[in-house]
């Protein structure tokens, strides 16, 4: 098989990569306040997550929103914190995506569980939910398989200087817009909750098959 020399990602101007800029340039005043490192910021993190989801499992729906809207921002400032300060380090990335995966994944089966609670559900939602989970898997696999052979080949952060510890390959989806889909999910009534579901599935696997598409022609 013959491979092409040197993939460059081509980073576009998605719109989390262009909130990523200016969330760090909001974030950067509260560093002087934080006096936590990183790594602990990121427990926290996790920690308000899975109140979060507890929350939206007992149907406390402003409870559960303060949550998600504190983990985001401790998820935000825990990176920013640590590029300020020069503490940036492999483990504070890899426990950082963990505690985000872990989140992103159970929010939604808390969220199903209370409309089921509600008998506002079917045995749709949780076809939905699994499909939607299942796409996770497959988009993590078309995420970071593509970073680690971008980062072996050298063509990875070094010429991209992205602000992650490797490089992301941009597409649809993102932080940004997993922060606007989670936060309608938990917001609105449970009625609505198989639809958003779906739409966010559907946009998942638009993201997984861009990534595709740039592999096929780049690699």
């Amino acid at each position: 098989m013959i491979h092409r020399d040197s993939p460059t990602i081509e980073l576009k101007m998605t719109l989390d990569t262009f909130l990523r800029k200016r969330k760090e340039d909001i974030l950067k005043p509260f560093v002087k306040f934080c006096p936590f490192h990183p790594i602990l910021i990121t427990i926290f993190s996790f920690i308000t997550g899975l109140f979060c989801i507890v929350f939206c499992f007992y149907q406390f729906q402003i409870l559960a929103l303060l949550s998600w809207f504190m983990n985001r921002f401790l998820d935000g400032l825990d990176g920013v914190v640590a590029r300020v300060r020069k503490q940036e380090s492999a483990l504070g990335a890899y426990v950082d995506i963990l505690s985000d995966f872990t989140i992103y994944g159970w929010i939604p089966i808390s969220l199903a569980c209370e409309a089921t609670w509600e008998n506002q559900t079917s045995n749709s939602l949780w076809l939905l939910l699994a499909i939607l989970e299942s796409l996770y898997f497959v988009n993590s696999a078309s995420l970071f398989y593509l970073a680690a052979i971008l980062e072996q080949r050298q063509t990875g952060k070094l010429k991209t200087n992205e602000m992650t510890h490797i490089t992301m390959c941009e597409a649809l989806v993102g932080g940004t817009e997993t922060f606007v889909f989670y936060s309608l999910m938990i917001a609105l009534p449970c009625f609505y909750l198989p639809f958003l579901v779906l739409l966010f599935a559907l946009l998942v696997f638009f993201t997984i098959i861009q990534r595709l598409w740039w592999a096929v022609h780049k690699l």
